[in-house]
């Protein structure tokens, strides 16, 4: 299991849209790397959506919560799949 630079408590809050995500988006594929320009976990999560706003009318509002209520700073960035 590779390392991950962030706390239980912030992991548990990715897998937990990860998993909202796939509900909506079974395709969806992730990674989560740092940013700073704003700081916090920066959440790509690759879909075949319509486009990028289907993804967050899926998660945006639990986002919200997560940066209000719990202080996390997770920032999802909704790329879309080339189709083959």
């Amino acid at each position: 299991m590779p390392h991950k630079s962030w706390d239980e408590r912030t992991q548990h809050a990715i897998d937990e849209v990860q998993e909202v995500i796939k509900t909506a988006f079974p395709e969806a594929a992730f990674q989560v790397p740092r940013g700073d320009d704003p700081a916090g976990m920066y959440l790509d999560a690759s879909t075949k959506a319509e486009n990028g706003f289907d993804v967050f009318d899926v998660i945006g509002d639990r986002l919200v919560d997560l940066g209000v209520e719990a202080g996390l700073g997770i920032h999802m960035v909704p790329l879309l799949k080339a189709e083959p």
